[in-house]
């Protein structure tokens, strides 16, 4: 099979890849040389004078990262000893002269993070700063309302079936049950990144009931929102993870984590409903070694949300938080990250770069894969016909069932069936990376 080209910003000027790299990639580099300057009595007050001349030094070269993205320069070896260096360098080789816009944007974007925690890192004085984390926390705050009535939400929803099983209700009705809560916390997490889901708080407080507010904005809003699943398959997904097990052995599921703040919220109300019907038996929560995309989970992140979950006023939340600190506790989630996942190869390569992060996958009943830049990853950012079946896009990368659950942020998609692209284009000219689209993809190893 003849591979379709990987989108790169020599594109066209029109294209969103082309439009990232000149807009809102500078923006990020700039807001991080500013939040560095703005940071730096702070630091200097809590790590010493050392850290002074570090975030001078941090600065230059940060400053020299962004003039020559903007000047669109030839991608430089990153010169530090950190852990993936040799993997960083052999990547950047590989490329030989290609610039930020004639290098897969895939490997352009990753590189710019890491360019920035190597900036940061090479003065010890800065080692483990985050230059993110004022942008998470804010983003976490704002979103709290919506979480609260989300978890209100899922506290009668576990209420309502621990009741059920206790009072002896058949064995239909729990997977009815199952299935139905299932639904709702796997379209939460789906569109967990959007702002659209601020007004499920904002029609909860307009009641004295909160939960039944939820119930009816999460059953009528979401079933419209359906229409905007371009490829759902949802029911097989539900299919897969109420089905019965064969050998009785654990089963294990795996999810490849994307934002921190409301996303991770629902991602770990998927995961509480999951262990609390016993569907799986223990959850793989995979983050990412180093600030990442802005808002990318760390373990620190996962940490820092069961914090401000088990500190809230609101006991749905502190509820929440209880219930992923006790399976935590008992190994029932497991919190870890790879350097893999900060690295600019798509997954297809994994087996051979990272052989033991591919043989823990293997051990799982189904990874979900959450959010843009992992389905970016999974068909390699390659500009495929959108017609390409999701099997055929992930070139082999099958190391157990692969599900995607993804709203359009990057131009590439696949999956669809013939001529829903054109029509959904001529609906939304933008429809490929404005957010208002999103797919839910399942993929069975064979």
């Amino acid at each position: 099979m003849s591979l379709p080209p990987r989108c790169t910003g020599k594109d066209g000027n029109d294209t969103f890849t082309f439009k990232t790299l000149t807009e809102r990639m500078p923006v990020i580099l700039t807001k991080v040389i500013d939040q560095l300057s703005k940071s730096m009595n702070d630091l200097v007050a809590s790590r010493g004078e050392d850290a002074r001349s570090g975030v001078k030094d941090s600065l230059s070269c940060l400053s020299k990262l962004k003039r020559d993205l903007v000047t669109d320069k030839p991608l430089q070896v990153l010169e530090d000893s950190l852990p993936d260096s040799q993997l960083w360098r052999d990547a950047v080789k590989h490329m030989a002269q290609l610039t930020w816009h004639s290098a897969p944007w895939l490997y352009s974007e990753c590189y710019m993070y890491r360019a920035i925690h190597s900036a940061i890192e090479n003065s010890s004085a800065l080692s483990g700063f985050d230059p993110f984390q004022a942008q998470k926390e804010a983003a976490f705050s704002s979103a709290v309302p919506g979480m609260e009535s989300i978890a209100a939400f899922l506290e009668k929803l576990s209420v309502e079936y621990v009741k059920a099983v206790s009072d002896g209700a058949d064995s239909a009705d729990c997977l009815s049950a199952q299935r139905d809560g299932l639904r709702y916390l796997i379209l939460f997490s789906l569109w967990g990144n959007r702002v659209d889901l601020c007004l499920l708080s904002k029609a909860a407080s307009e009641s004295s009931d909160e939960v039944s507010t939820l119930q009816a904005v999460s059953s009528e809003q979401l079933s419209e929102l359906d229409e905007l699943i371009l490829v759902n398959d949802l029911d097989h997904v539900l299919d897969h993870l109420t089905s019965s097990r064969q050998d009785g052995a654990p089963r294990r599921l795996d999810v490849v984590l994307d934002n921190s703040g409301f996303e991770l919220f629902t991602d770990l109300c998927l995961v509480h409903f999951l262990l609390l019907t016993k569907l799986v038996d223990t959850v793989h929560l995979h983050c990412k070694t180093m600030p990442w995309f802005v808002s990318d989970n760390l373990c620190k992140d996962v940490q820092w949300t069961l914090d401000q979950l088990l500190a809230s006023p609101c006991s749905s939340m502190v509820a929440l938080g209880t219930s992923i600190r006790d399976s935590i506790s008992q190994q029932r989630i497991i919190v870890t990250d790879h350097s893999f996942y900060t690295l600019p190869y798509e997954f297809c390569k994994m087996a051979k770069i990272c052989p033991g992060l591919y043989r823990e996958l293997q051990k799982s009943h189904l990874v979900i894969f959450k959010g843009d830049l992992n389905y970016r990853k999974l068909v390699a950012d390659r500009r495929w016909p959108h017609t390409t079946s999701f099997k055929d896009a992930l070139c082999g990368f099958a190391p157990s069932a692969v599900c995607t659950l993804r709203t359009l942020k990057a131009e590439c998609a696949v999956g669809l069936k013939a001529n829903q692209a054109e029509t959904v284009a001529a609906e939304d000219s933008a429809w490929l990376s404005n957010g208002k689209y999103a797919v839910i993809q399942l993929e069975k190893s064979s």
